[in-house]
């Protein structure tokens, strides 16, 4: 039997649930899990009630989401102010063939021994 107390305690929280890792190649019931909770973005934020019902899904994925337990009034207001995080800025590296560095480099001191 579960504690009614425990359960009390429970339902004036909510869960922020936010995806941190994500979840290509990762089992189907992982990804049905999350697209359950609302969660299909990386760095997206949920708020979900604090239940049974909802650990029981979380227990599935909790090394791709990271969860933070507030209070029922406070939930929407944090995830407005919270900030998104930018997206990161992918450069092309430069291409420099790996024979061309070290004949420049062995050419160049053979002539300083000279």
């Amino acid at each position: 039997m579960v504690n009614n107390a425990l359960l009390n305690g429970l339902s004036d929280t909510r869960l922020i649930v936010t995806l941190r890792r994500s979840f290509i190649r990762k089992h189907r019931i992982k990804k049905e899990t999350l697209e359950k909770l609302g969660i299909t973005k990386i760095h997206k934020a949920e708020v979900v009630p604090d239940n049974v019902k909802v650990w029981k899904d979380l227990k599935k994925v909790v090394g791709l989401v990271e969860i933070e337990r507030v209070a029922a009034t406070e939930a929407e207001k944090i995830i407005k102010e919270r900030p998104r995080l930018p997206r990161p800025s992918y450069q092309k590296p430069k291409f420099v063939p790996y024979f061309q560095n070290t004949c420049l480099e062995k050419s160049s001191s053979k002539v300083e021994n000279l």
